[in-house]
């Protein structure tokens, strides 16, 4: 929490229920609601989250999933654990472990910036064409 009020740019933090219900028995949200840098919003749909990913600067997630979405769209991503299952993030310059340490988070977010090269670790996006493909000459009789 401390690292999200020291960031120089702004926070969108979609909150899970339980993690806003920890928040509060904490006593933490009023602190983050009444920062200029750091908005608490409700959960958002998927394609409200991926549009929010793409229009920032950067990620700072614990989700494995949202790592991958932002090498995906080309967002730099700062990865809240110790440790990602997507390895190749981090050796491509897309993604920075930092744990939970504060320092750590808030230079790695300073630091943060689109290398030049992305490459196509995951496919070209022509998988549904590929299947299609298959499908249509499996059927054509």
């Amino acid at each position: 929490m401390k690292a999200f009020l020291e960031l120089e740019r702004p926070v969108v933090w979609a909150v899970h229920p339980r993690t806003r219900k920890n928040l509060e028995s904490f006593g933490l949200v009023e602190s983050l609601d009444g920062s200029s840098a750091v908005r608490l919003v409700q959960p958002l749909p998927y394609t409200d989250t991926i549009a929010l990913l793409r229009g920032s600067a950067g990620l700072l997630t614990d989700s494995g999933g949202m790592q991958k979405e932002a090498y995906f769209f080309g967002v730099p991503c700062v990865t809240l654990r110790d440790e990602t299952e997507w390895t190749e993030t981090v050796e491509l310059g897309w993604n920075v472990l930092v744990g939970t340490d504060e320092q750590k988070i808030v230079k790695a977010a300073s630091l943060m910036s689109r290398p030049d090269h992305r490459p196509d670790v995951y496919g070209e996006g022509h998988t549904a064409d590929a299947i299609v493909s298959v499908l249509e000459q499996r059927y054509e009789n």
